[in-house]
């Protein structure tokens, strides 16, 4: 009963630590998104808008966008 309790709880704590990862990602995305309309890059904003739109690889787009625009300044 014990393991069970254990094997639960590592469970929650997986859980716990993914949401947090996800909810950063997605206030990473919201920044660098901000910065391009900022930026007025169409690009990367079509980019980001398509992102967010399909759900898919938005926190790997944001992260892009970090190292070849952001970095720049």
């Amino acid at each position: 009963m014990d393991w069970i309790a254990f094997i639960v709880g590592l469970g929650v704590i997986a859980v716990i630590a993914i949401i947090i990862f996800l909810v950063l990602s997605y206030l990473f995305w919201i920044w660098m998104f901000i910065d391009a309309v900022k930026k007025r890059d169409v690009m990367w904003i079509v980019l980001f808008v398509v992102s967010a739109l399909t759900g898919f690889l938005s926190g790997v787009l944001a992260t892009i966008y970090y190292f070849v625009e952001y970095k720049k300044k």
